[in-house]
């Protein structure tokens, strides 16, 4: 088990493909008996990339993943934009 106060240490996590299993669990742990009144996390679905992506890059295309659907957030870093009549994710 290993414990890293993430308030004092940014972390990373990088889990190498080679692996078969591995199991990452974050949660707050407050060793002097307090408590935050509700939990300040939440489990959240999302869209990952697999590698960095220059500013105005094509992540993917419409025809692509033609049934995706994409959150919305107000400091997205990636944006939909029309490319000669194809719809297009590009990062900002």
């Amino acid at each position: 088990v290993l414990c890293v106060n993430t308030r004092m240490w940014w972390h990373h996590t990088r889990i190498p493909s080679c692996c078969r299993l591995s199991l990452s669990v974050a949660r707050d742990m407050y060793l002097d008996g307090t408590s935050p009144d509700a939990p300040d996390f939440t489990n959240v679905r999302g869209h990952y990339a697999t590698r960095s992506f220059s500013k105005g890059a094509v992540v993917f295309t419409e025809d692509e993943v033609p049934d995706l659907e994409l959150p919305r957030s107000r400091d997205s870093n990636c944006g939909v934009r029309d490319s000669g009549g194809e719809l297009v994710v590009v990062a900002k």
